[in-house]
């Protein structure tokens, strides 16, 4: 994604993943086991995740939850992993529930905590999600999946920060046996994790040893974007400049993009400062 809201989308890619999470693709178990990929910062991951991951596993009748660990590092893990699914677990209300919400929520503000239109739908308060003592992550996706009558993809990103904390570690547990007790008897997943981390040691913790939840599971690095990207964003940013002749070839830009890491907002600064270089060739 570049600085003026430009998307390269990875629809190839998107479509794969799906078809591994959601079970449809027969040389795969990654939607019963998990799916763990690994990938340097800034170089596109979390843009793919939002812009093409998601609305591909929407296309193909799930429902996608997306939450960041490094979103708000003063949080624990725990809660901001509960809190996505609280608002997905709204989100999928009926319409006189929803009402009945914002109404419990005005309420609250005079010392009633109770959300009881919400507590009589779901069976329990929403705000209990994934607190101490209080309401399951196991219950609440199969409340949600009861409800929406869809397979869940649940994405996290930067996963390996959940090991940060005590409450965060337990949480993957909890997520895990969410995942064991929906695709239990279930002939396609109906509970698929994807999780994420820019630290390949870090998050090969949470496959490669024993003692952590996903034990076993699948770990992949992600994609890098190819040459068809630097190529494509050259001519975004300097097409309107040069013939088409004058152009940098197609290895000298991906040469430059891998030497930078395959980031593409620092080969965006490659680009803007070649055309200011002296140099004879552009490409050069």
């Amino acid at each position: 994604m570049s600085d003026d809201g430009y998307i390269f989308h990875r629809h190839e890619l998107a479509a794969r993943l799906t078809s591994m999470l959601l079970g449809t693709d027969p040389l795969s178990h990654a939607g019963r086991s998990g799916l763990f990929m690994s990938a340097a910062r800034r170089t596109g991951k979390s843009t793919f995740l939002k812009n093409d991951l998601i609305p591909a596993v929407e296309k193909a009748g799930a429902i996608a939850i997306y939450v960041d660990l490094w979103a708000d590092k003063s949080r624990d893990p725990a809660e901001l992993i509960a809190e996505a699914v609280r608002d997905c677990v709204a989100r999928h209300a009926t319409p006189i529930a929803k009402v009945r919400t914002v109404l419990a929520g005005v309420k609250k503000l005079a010392g009633k905590s109770e959300v009881a239109g919400m507590k009589a739908e779901i069976g329990f308060e929403l705000e209990s999600i994934g607190k101490p003592g209080g309401t399951t992550l196991a219950k609440a996706f199969e409340a949600l999946h009861k409800r929406v009558g869809k397979p869940i993809v649940f994405i996290i990103d930067e996963a390996q920060h959940a090991l940060t904390t005590e409450r965060g570690s337990d949480t993957l547990f909890a997520l895990k046996a969410a995942r064991d007790a929906l695709n239990l008897t279930a002939e396609q997943p109906q509970l698929a994790i994807l999780a994420t981390g820019s630290l390949r040691g870090k998050i090969s913790n949470l496959v490669l040893r024993k003692s952590q939840a996903f034990y076993g599971a699948d770990i992949n690095t992600f994609p890098t974007l190819g040459q068809d990207f630097v190529v494509h964003l050259a001519h975004k940013k300097l097409g309107h400049r040069f013939a088409p002749k004058n152009m940098p070839a197609p290895k000298a830009l991906f040469t430059a993009f891998t030497t930078v890491g395959c980031r593409p907002e620092e080969m965006e600064k490659v680009i803007e400062q070649a055309v200011t270089h002296p140099a004879a060739n552009l490409g050069d």
